[in-house]
């Protein structure tokens, strides 16, 4: 089946690897910098800013979008393209995953590391990953970098490396077979969709916590005379009461 690589390169103040890529996205600080795809048989890398008209080569194929980490992508297709810039939606059953992949092959899940491990040709370029990453730090004054034709050029052209390597990967290690495939198309549906809290019982139960932590910690406190847990006054104490403990851990407590 005919597929295209994508890779979107992003700015934000919002920390990915913290939030993850759903809490990312809607982040008010992200922004889409660059799109860049490529063809399954074709090695010309397509690309698109914002501002740019509606790119139809891409929103009118027909095959699968494939990307390292297609949750992030997808996010990003979800609550920008579609509602700052009016693309249609993907669903997931258009959508491929090499990370999942790898994954499946006990192969290294990030990117370089991969490529790397399989001695393909493309490699990620260290210095401009290192930009695109500084872009996204907040300077002293609390403003985000600016963006300036230089540096857009050059995050272009990470951004098109990225997609070379993605591609050598893809073609490399190929696709989930089509029961691992349903396997990551529900783990998408799960992620995608969360699952329900109580939060009235959350609050209740923290509440039940506060109300017993008080008067327990005022009787520890009358009969050590130490006033917090943890302090390292417990350790001599306990000593001079023949309990000699190396340390006042969850396991050794």
């Amino acid at each position: 089946m005919k597929y295209i690589v994508l890779d979107f390169e992003t700015v934000s103040g919002a920390d990915l690897k913290k939030v993850g890529a759903w809490r990312y996205a809607e982040d008010i600080t992200t922004n889409v910098l660059t799109l860049r795809w490529t063809y399954s048989d074709s090695d010309r890398v397509g690309i698109w800013h914002p501002g740019d008209a509606k790119p139809d080569e891409l929103l009118c194929f027909d095959g699968l979008f494939n990307a390292h980490n297609a949750a992030f992508e997808k996010a990003i297709w979800r609550l920008h393209m579609m509602p700052v810039y009016g693309w249609p939606d993907l669903p997931n059953s258009r959508w491929d995953c090499s990370l999942a992949r790898c994954a499946n092959l006990c192969l290294p899940q990030g990117l370089d590391d991969a490529v790397r491990a399989l001695r393909l040709p493309a490699q990620k370029d260290t210095e401009a990953s290192k930009l695109v990453i500084g872009l996204s730090k907040f300077d002293r004054k609390g403003y985000l970098a600016e963006i300036t034709p230089d540096i857009l050029r050059k995050v272009d052209e990470y951004c098109a490396d990225d997609c070379r390597a993605q591609l050598g990967l893809r073609e490399r290690v190929g696709t989930l077979s089509p029961a691992e495939r349903q396997v990551w198309l529900l783990d998408q549906r799960i992620n995608e969709r969360g699952f329900r809290i109580d939060l009235d019982l959350v609050d209740n139960m923290a509440k039940i916590v506060d109300d017993a932590t008080v008067p327990m910690l005022a009787e520890f406190t009358a009969i050590t005379g130490i006033p917090k847990l943890g302090s390292p006054k417990l350790l001599p104490w306990c000593a001079a009461r023949g309990v000699r403990l190396p340390n006042l851990q969850k396991e050794t407590i």
